[in-house]
């Protein structure tokens, strides 16, 4: 009998909280899209952080890292309907201990 109620409860759950993501684009009539489109607004650049960087040979530097922020407006991919805006970062970027991150918006 427990195990039912917790398996019940567990489902109703998962059923609730997905049905939440599912309807998020319907905010037109006839559109049942389930995903969204981030569009990027006007970026700006931010420093974030640095971080000390030990190579093997003993050599040590700071990295420095920054974003790339900016004001997204959140669509339906079905209607283009406005859902609301966010602000997402865009990009992040290493000084010299790694690459670029780009697209980090869309996710």
């Amino acid at each position: 009998m427990k195990k039912s109620i917790i398996t019940t409860a567990l489902v109703l759950c998962i059923v609730l909280c997905s049905s939440v993501r599912s309807m998020a684009c319907t905010a037109t009539s006839g559109c049942y899209a389930v995903t969204e489109i981030a569009v990027c607004g006007a970026q700006h650049s931010d420093y974030a952080f640095a971080h000390y960087v030990l190579e093997p040979n003993g050599y040590g530097y700071y990295c420095q890292v920054y974003y790339v922020s900016a004001s997204h407006r959140i669509i339906c991919s079905g209607c283009q309907a406005f859902l609301r805006t966010e602000m997402r970062r865009c990009a992040e970027t290493h000084s010299g201990c790694g690459g670029t991150k780009n697209n980090l918006c869309q996710y």
